[in-house]
């Protein structure tokens, strides 16, 4: 495109979408010296959608979720030919770019918004082919047609065309309040136009793993997609061409087995040049690598931060199949462990002990209920179950008394008929301990402990703005249900139970054969 054209070229060549995408805007790359490598140094070159870029500017929804792998440019696919050009051809539409911290949300939006726009032809700007700029700041661009692009870190009561909501998983994990008001501002402010949510994964937990699960099921089961669903998109490492080696290179065992696994489980088949490419990055990256370069979803997922507690463990027991069906069996000793929250949630897990086997059963947990709700729900499931418990494991502070009767809670559930074992006060890091030793030897109902499961997954310690983990847990929706099961490990462990001491693979390999027989 140059200045030779006539005003017809220019107008059939502004008009035309595709040939937009791929000769109109350009962008800081690295250089590729001569043998295909990547140089340090960065050009300006006109980009064009890589394969992973088109699929999903061409198959996008209303509501796109994107889980991503690493460097497949989703960021930059959806600032430059969603946001930029729908703003750029689109009279007064209105644009958002959110990210968890706002020097992230400002370096996205020069380097991926202000930078193409001031790299157009300026002649097509001076014949008013393309908008010029009314005004600008560091997070915000004003265009003659009307449309606007602003960057923050959330929504704030707007209409928007087009929404890009950057690593909400980060966001979650750092700035809770900000990913809620994702939930409740931007998504909605997107009600008639068109949102992407992007991120890498933290692990199970989280309002980005919830939102991907649902798409995710509504994905596999086919269902006709309404503008309030999210459409998934999941881009693997090996989506990406340029993930390959010519070069000769030991591909081990250890890999060997990994690539056979894929194909087996997943029906994955690699290329002899995608598995070296794979086996030298992943001696680079080591542990990271699920994390940057998933394979599948499932892998994304695994991959945990350290603030959480007990993901590890969890994804562990998973991989084990100790999270199934597990049937109620009458003639075990059965016991459940309670945290009484105050104005706000209780929680209850029940469990069952068999020689070494912890099989956890039941999950309940309610607010804006009193105590008798908890004690009507346990003997309805006792009476379908044909059950009694030997233990009611409950927090020493059930004995206070309240000051507006006088009476403890324990006074309470024992005119309830709840026989009340009464744990000692323990210090929650000792607690925490007790729960990782108890963990690999559990057996969780899927169905049952769904909730609890994930309360588990989602407790955490402290992360302050800039990332770093404190050594103190954050006290939210997941505290009852992990503070429960704390209570329940402190209770087995006092109490006698032989459940005791982290299980070695092998333990944990024989109870697996011995549950799927």
């Amino acid at each position: 495109m140059n200045e030779e054209m006539t005003k017809r070229e220019i107008a059939e060549f502004i008009a035309d979408v595709d040939l937009r995408r791929n000769f109109l805007y350009k962008a800081k790359v690295k250089s590729i010296d001569e043998n295909g490598d990547e140089e340090e140094r960065e050009i300006v070159r006109v980009i064009t959608p890589n394969v992973v870029q088109a699929k999903l500017l061409n198959e996008r929804h209303k509501r796109c979720i994107v889980p991503k792998a690493r460097q497949h440019g989703i960021t930059t696919a959806v600032c430059v030919w969603v946001i930029l050009d729908g703003c750029l051809f689109n009279d007064h539409y209105k644009a958002s770019i959110i990210a968890h911290r706002e020097a992230d949300a400002l370096k996205i939006f020069a380097s991926k918004i202000i930078f193409p726009y001031e790299q157009i032809p300026k002649f097509l700007k001076d014949a008013g082919f393309v908008p010029s700029v009314v005004r600008q700041t560091t997070a915000l661009l004003e265009l003659s047609n009307g449309s606007i692009i602003t960057a923050d870190t959330m929504v704030r009561s707007d209409t928007l065309q087009i929404c890009l909501v950057s690593e909400l998983a980060k966001m979650y994990m750092q700035f809770p309040h900000k990913a809620e008001e994702v939930k409740t501002g931007a998504i909605p402010a997107t009600e008639q136009g068109q949102i992407f949510i992007e991120s890498t994964m933290e692990g199970r937990y989280g309002l980005m793993p919830d939102l991907c699960n649902e798409a995710l099921i509504a994905q596999r089961e086919g269902r006709k997609l309404t503008k309030k669903d999210f459409k998934f998109f999941f881009f693997p490492w090996f989506d990406a061409p340029e993930y390959s080696m010519d070069e000769d290179y030991v591909i081990s065992t250890r890999m060997r087995d990994y690539f056979e696994s894929l194909y087996k489980e997943h029906g994955i088949e690699l290329t002899e040049g995608q598995k070296k490419w794979y086996t030298a990055e992943e001696k680079i990256q080591g542990d990271k690598m699920k994390q940057e370069y998933p394979s599948t979803y499932e892998e994304a997922i695994e991959v945990t931060s350290d603030a959480y507690y007990y993901q590890r463990i969890l994804n562990e027991i998973r991989q084990a199949g100790q999270v199934a069906k597990v049937p109620i069996n009458i003639n075990l000793p059965t016991y459940t462990a309670w945290d009484l929250g105050y104005g706000d949630s209780t929680a209850i897990w029940i469990v069952q002990i068999q020689g070494i086997f912890v099989r956890v059963v039941g999950y309940v947990e309610n607010s804006g209920e009193g105590l008798a709700w908890y004690v009507n729900w346990l003997k309805v499931f006792q009476e379908k179950y044909k059950i009694t418990f030997e233990h009611n494991f409950l927090p020493h502070d059930v004995e206070v008394h309240e000051l507006s009767t006088g009476i403890s809670r324990k006074i309470k559930l024992e005119k309830l008929g709840v026989k009340c074992t009464v744990l000692p006060r323990l210090p929650i890091d000792d607690g925490v301990e007790l729960v990782r030793e108890l963990l690999p030897t559990c057996y969780f109902d899927a169905e049952a402990c769904e909730l609890g499961l994930k309360m588990l997954d989602g407790y955490s310690k402290n992360v302050s703005p800039d990332g770093l983990i404190s050594l103190t847990p954050r006290h939210d929706k997941t505290s009852h249900g992990a503070d429960s099961f704390r209570y329940l490990a402190t209770g087995l462990k006092k109490y006698g139970s032989n459940v005791s001491g982290r299980s070695t693979r092998a333990e944990i390999e024989a109870r697996s054969k011995y549950y799927s027989r």
